[in-house]
């Protein structure tokens, strides 16, 4: 929908835990430019770093 309507700026929110889906999500689904990690918490470090 998103890119019918030719926006320049979309919000969204990856709760994939494994890097394997964050790139997928980013690079397949919403095929970001820029990415932002706003908040990462303690229980998830031994996956994502």
């Amino acid at each position: 929908e998103a890119a019918k309507r030719k926006v320049d700026v979309l919000v969204v929110e990856c709760m994939a835990i494994s890097p394997e889906l964050q790139w997928v999500s980013e690079h397949k689904i919403v095929k970001s430019t820029i990415g932002v990690i706003t908040n990462v918490r303690e229980d998830h470090l031994e996956d994502v770093g």
